[in-house]
């Protein structure tokens, strides 16, 4: 089995504009911490997911000191809140972890197809933490591979490439529907004749950008190749990298990792070697080369929150913003990230987790240790170069004309961004503007609009919309719309979420006014409140996938409302009927399954909590700490 240089970790970063790393030069103090002992064995090439709560490490291979080599079916997962290990299940006979995985963590369930070269068969199941029980899902169409690479679509797991031995694996691709448990082979991409190597894929919201190695045995050619392909119209478009500022060497050896605006960053090269950072426009078809490194890209890359993490030396970690194009570094001291290869890594949202991997000596073993660095949220934005606060607030919103305007934090600098809007939300990463329109004929349009100015575009057309929520890492927007109904007065409320590069909208479920929306801190799913209509009406929390729905019941008890997700548990809102004085209110926590209910205040007046009471469709005092630890509303 073969494992590549590049191991990519994502993750939740909720950006705030407040800049804990300077967008360049010298960074904060800040080290590596050693992790706790693991209760499994080292191993590299592990499917790694983030929970929100925690980092799940299943599969991969563990080496030896003494050359042995061994594809496991076991894991673990790692809590960086309360710093323990738990061990997890081992998964069905036959589902090893060899061959270079596919994973996503999506609707509560870790779901891992392995191509278990050389060893066979190849196997896709899924895991559930909350029963800690496995589930064997459909084989599909892929057999026995390696070096293949895979993409989350937010519905589907694409599976592209891969080899057996010296010959091109085939089918070519193929696509997981996780929900409803099949597979359907990708035949557009049997276009892609010997497509042996993937060095990687990256999800733009609307297509998958693939880079690999291209192998015709029979005339021993190999050569590089980059391609789009777009699963809803079955489609796959060839980018001409004769245009790419990059020597063939690094055209082979191209690696995409993540998404910055519109721009696909790649790494080109092998680190320790010769790297460069370049960028390319599907869009525009623009390439461009990013600053130089301020040293050569040593150990492993982590696209983490919007920005490329890795090593620098022995003891230092850089960090690039592709927003500002600009680099930082920070003397964090010695760690897996700087010195091995194929390590289990996650992002958290402010902490970055690195544990196991090879180490460059004899037979190359895999120990079992590892270590975490705090970045802070604030470090995964330093968008546009702005290491200060800014705000977006409404004007003249008692009036028929309400504006929408930007200003620093001191309030200089305000300028208009958009007349006749109201309801302003700013993105996580600080890049741009949602707001709700009302034109002047009927309906409401929800609109996106640069945080530094320009244009705005129309992401939705409805009736009235409430709740505009981002996900924590800005690629999606949830909103509470109503429609009118056949039946007067009985008007129909529903939540969607809109997918910010493609357009697309996503139904998720019936909802109620005007109540608010909540990301899980991995913006895969929602937590929301669902009304009956009865005598009394009955209010209750659900939770849903963000992109296909499917809601599950949390509470029963018909006083429930306003959730508010936080690290690992939802806090919201239980109101108890006292008349003839107005409803008593607390705060009760429990976990995304409904597990571990927790009453958090006990309130001996009928006190409002406002932190929790939206106000034109969005919350005002309340949220979690930075941490997802610790909440706290405003009564009165």
């Amino acid at each position: 089995m073969r494992t590549g240089f590049l191991r990519l970790a994502t993750g939740v970063a909720v950006a705030v504009m407040v800049g804990v790393i300077a967008p360049s030069g010298e960074a904060m103090a800040a080290s590596w911490r050693a992790l706790p002992p693991a209760p499994v064995a080292g191993r590299i090439g592990a499917s790694v997911v983030w929970t929100g709560r925690e980092m799940i490490v299943w599969g991969g291979v563990t080496r030896t000191a003494s050359g042995q080599a061994s594809a496991r079916s076991d894991g673990a997962a790692y809590n960086p809140r309360t710093r323990r290990w738990r061990r997890i299940a081992s998964a069905p006979a036959g589902v090893l972890g060899g061959g270079g995985p596919a994973a996503v963590w999506t609707a509560g369930r870790m779901v891992v197809y392995v191509g278990n070269s050389p060893d066979g068969p190849a196997a896709t199941a899924a895991y559930d933490p909350r029963t800690n029980s496995w589930k064997r899902l459909a084989t599909g169409p892929l057999r026995v591979r390696e070096q293949y690479a895979s993409v989350w679509t937010g519905k589907e797991l694409l599976v592209f490439g891969g080899h057996r031995g010296d010959v091109p694996a085939t089918p070519t691709a193929a696509a997981l529907n996780p929900a409803a448990g099949k597979w359907r082979e990708l035949q557009a991409l049997d276009a892609i004749a010997g497509l042996a190597v993937v060095n990687g894929a990256v999800w733009d919201g609307r297509q998958a950008i693939v880079a690999g190695q291209l192998y015709r045995a029979s005339n021993h050619f190999s050569g590089p190749i980059l391609f789009t392909f777009d699963p809803k119209m079955n489609t796959v478009r060839r980018i001409d990298l004769s245009k790419a500022p990059l020597s063939a060497f690094e055209r082979m050896n191209l690696h995409p990792l993540g998404r910055s605006g519109a721009d696909i960053v790649f790494v080109a090269g092998v680190p320790s070697l010769a790297t460069v950072v370049v960028r390319y426009n599907p869009a525009t078809g623009r390439w461009r080369t990013a600053r130089s490194v301020a040293c050569k890209l040593q150990g492993q890359l982590v696209w983490a929150g919007g920005r490329l993490v890795t090593g620098c030396g022995a003891d230092r970690v850089q960090i690039y913003y592709p927003s500002s194009d600009s680099w930082s570094k920070i003397t964090a001291g010695p760690s897996p990230l700087n010195s091995r290869e194929g390590s289990a890594i996650a992002w958290t949202g402010t902490e970055l987790i690195a544990w196991s991997g090879q180490t460059a000596t004899r037979f190359n073993p895999t120990p079992s240790d590892g270590a975490s660095l705090i970045l802070g949220r604030a470090a995964a934005c330093a968008s546009a170069s702005v290491t200060t606060a800014r705000l977006v607030y409404e004007r003249d919103f008692r009036t028929s004309h309400p504006s929408i305007w930007i200003a620093r934090a001191d309030g200089g600098g305000a300028h208009k961004l958009a007349a006749d809007a109201s309801s302003p939300r700013i993105s996580p990463d600080g890049r741009l503007v949602a707001y709700i329109a009302m034109p002047a004929t009927a309906g409401a349009r929800l609109m996106l609009v640069p945080a530094g100015g320009g244009p705005s575009r129309v992401l939705l057309r409805t009736a009235l919309i409430n709740a505009v929520e981002w996900s924590p890492d800005a690629k999606r927007i949830a909103v509470i719309e109503q429609r009118p109904a056949k039946q007067p007065g009985h008007d129909q409320a529903q939540i969607v979420t809109i997918d910010v590069a493609s357009g697309r909208v996503h139904a998720i479920g019936a909802a109620s006014l005007p109540f608010s929306v909540s990301f899980s801190p991995d913006g895969e799913r929602l937590a929301y409140t669902r009304s009956v209509l009865s005598q009394p009406v009955r209010d209750d929390i659900y939770v849903a996938s963000a992109t296909v729905g499917s809601p599950t019941r949390l509470t029963n008890d018909g006083r429930s409302m306003l959730p508010v997700w936080g690290s690992d548990s939802i806090v919201f809102v239980n109101e108890r009927p006292a008349p003839p004085a107005p409803p008593k209110q607390d705060l009760y926590l429990l976990r995304p399954s409904g597990a571990a209910l927790h009453r958090l205040t006990h309130e001996a007046i009928p006190n409002r909590m406002f932190g929790f009471t939206p106000l034109a469709g969005r919350r005002t005092d309340a949220g979690w700490s930075q941490s997802g630890t610790a909440s706290a509303p405003t009564t009165s």
